[in-house]
């Protein structure tokens, strides 16, 4: 076992060892038990990741298993605590009912970070940064995002993502054809029912990968940082705390680059205003 895998486990041991001691210390609004305590007692952990969303969650062609970005995240979480990870798939819009539900105990997607869903779920440290994109057909001529604010233009986008509402955010003139998942509103540009596709520069270096006929705009229309989610409730805090402290040990020991590099074909280079994001 390598070293840095060794020092991995003794911190998450003794991050675990501080997360049990505070088990049982308050109430829940719910009711429910401990989280991190139930997750260790069923042996499993549940979770949800957005279907297609290569390279964060996907399945290779020909393959059943889902592997990405998020995937050997969590599931590098679940070995170093000792659970089984589940991996659900749902559309984006469906990720924060299934866990707000209990259909699942954690989101492993790449959901930004805004005050508006702080209100509805329990976020993570960051897991990455990204800046929105405009995708579009090299045949439409397009040279700047500046030519997509116009009533002739349709745009699209995943449904409750942050692209949609940076899409009328930043092109109010345009029409906006928000669709249930990330694959339909990629095939909607690719069949030409849609003008450009709102999404952010590491998904859309992966359809630039393997699609010659796209290309991104060069403008970014914003920057921001994606983190996984649980339940908002009292009982999700150890789960989330034990979280973010493998999320630190694998961006210490240089875990998170290995799967960074194999994922985006670059090394991580953390920001300088928010530690790991």
């Amino acid at each position: 076992m390598k070293i840095k895998k060794i020092t991995s486990l003794i911190l998450i041991a003794a991050m675990m060892c501080f997360a049990f001691a505070s088990c049982g210390s308050g109430s829940s609004s719910s009711g429910g038990g401990d989280l991190l305590a139930s997750v260790l007692e069923k042996g499993e952990l549940q979770v949800a990741v957005e279907a297609g969303d290569e390279p964060w969650a996907y399945q290779p062609e020909g393959e059943s298993e889902y592997t990405g970005m998020a995937v050997e995240i969590i599931q590098g979480f679940g070995e170093a605590i000792g659970v089984n990870v589940v991996i659900n798939p749902f559309e984006f819009s469906e990720q924060i009912p299934a866990v707000q539900s209990g259909k699942v105990d954690m989101i492993a997607c790449n959901i930004s970070r805004t005050q508006q869903r702080s209100a509805t779920v329990l976020f993570t440290e960051p897991v990455s940064y990204n800046n929105g994109v405009a995708v579009v057909k090299k045949e439409s001529g397009f040279k700047s995002v500046t030519e997509l604010d116009s009533g002739d233009i349709t745009l699209t986008t995943p449904a409750g993502s942050i692209q949609e509402e940076l899409a009328k955010e930043k092109f109010p003139k345009a029409k906006l054809n928000a669709l249930g998942s990330t694959s339909d509103a990629m095939a909607a540009l690719k069949a030409g029912r849609a003008d450009a596709y709102i999404t952010d520069n590491i998904q859309g270096a992966k359809m630039l990968e393997s699609d010659s006929s796209l290309e991104m705009l060069p403008e970014a229309l914003n920057s921001d940082t994606v983190a996984f989610a649980l339940a908002l409730d009292t009982n999700s805090y150890t789960l989330r705390d034990a979280f973010n402290n493998y999320l630190k040990v694998i961006k210490i020991d240089g875990t998170y680059n290995e799967l960074y590099k194999k994922y985006f074909g670059t090394d991580w280079v953390p920001l300088t205003i928010e530690y790991g994001a």
